[in-house]
């Protein structure tokens, strides 16, 4: 079974692995002419040990890959589409590509809103790395208002938190009438503090280490000044929202210190948001750097033939 790591001698080109095979294979006829073998079979396994590294070679190769997308009609009228929105989000798709392909040269081809067509250079495409395509990346740092937290015991809303198929699911439950509020109903409720716009361009980055990788994004400095407005009282809760689902949350704990520098602190370094989203892996939390810093989708997309092979 492959590690998932290409090995050293592994050709980048059909032609070249069988230029390698036959040059092995050459060898190994070399070889038993001049040696006479222990075993009558030592030769054929030998053989069959070097014709074994086609499997691997072939599953790790970077090949080239079609998807093609087309506009979510679930989600959006299409009627409303203008011809720059494809132009834009054909755009998008194409600073998304960079890392995903394994070599340069990616393709996007934005014909029009029902089909949009990329060609990528990689292995394999897994659904998480499919999901950065059709992902709309529309960032949201949202207040959840009357939420009950140890320093807020007289919230309204409680927070409940579970797991489904490994599926993390967020909800919320009135404590007056005991009713089960949906995520994407309670954060229509929640105000705004800051949005993807207000992100400075190109500041998403990963932060710390592959047991523990976070996206930390720098905010412009209207959304720095919301944004220790709300952190001036404890216990306010602030969601970290990317197309409805929230990523993460983090708490307000105590109150700033009064400095009368402050507001040139927020003039010269603008304020840091960690995203601690419990990636699995380093990837993942790069994958969401690069959909922030590519900036949102004019329209959200929908992923109609994944992973065909180009001819």
């Amino acid at each position: 079974m492959s590690s998932g790591r290409v090995p050293r001698d592994c050709p980048s080109t059909p032609m070249k692995y069988f230029r390698i095979l036959r040059s092995r294979v050459a060898a190994l006829s070399a070889y038993r002419r001049t040696h006479t073998p222990t075993h009558p079979h030592t030769y054929t396994l030998t053989l069959l040990l070097a014709l074994s590294l086609a499997p691997v070679c072939a599953q790790d190769e970077a090949v080239p890959i079609d998807v093609r997308l087309a506009v979510d009609l679930a989600r959006i009228d299409a009627r409303k589409l203008r011809p720059a929105d494809t132009q834009a989000a054909g755009a998008v798709l194409k600073e998304r590509l960079t890392v995903l392909s394994a070599e340069p040269g990616g393709q996007v081809d934005a014909r029009a809103p029902e089909d949009i067509r990329v060609r990528v250079t990689a292995p394999k495409l897994a659904p998480s790395q499919l999901r950065l395509f059709s992902r709309t990346g529309r960032l949201e740092l949202r207040h959840l208002d009357d939420l009950q937290t140890a320093l807020k015991p007289k919230g309204r809303y409680l927070l409940e938190v579970y797991t489904v198929q490994q599926k993390r699911v967020i909800r919320f439950r009135d404590q007056r009438s005991r009713e089960i509020v949906s995520a994407e109903k309670f954060l229509s409720g929640s105000p705004l503090v800051a949005s993807g716009e207000d992100l400075l361009p190109g500041s998403a980055r990963v932060v710390g280490d592959t047991g523990f990788a976070t996206v930390r994004i720098r905010l412009k400095q209207a959304g720095s000044r919301r944004l220790d407005r709300f952190g001036r009282e404890p216990g306010r809760m602030l969601a970290i929202v990317l197309d409805g689902e929230i990523l993460g949350l983090t708490a307000v704990s105590q109150k700033p210190e009064k400095r009368k520098d402050r507001k040139l602190d927020l003039d010269d370094a603008p304020s840091e948001v960690d995203i601690a989203a419990g990636f699995s892996t380093e990837a993942e939390a790069r994958w969401l750097a690069v959909v922030l810093n590519s900036g949102p989708l004019p329209f959200p997309l929908t992923v109609t033939s994944p992973r065909l092979p180009a001819p």
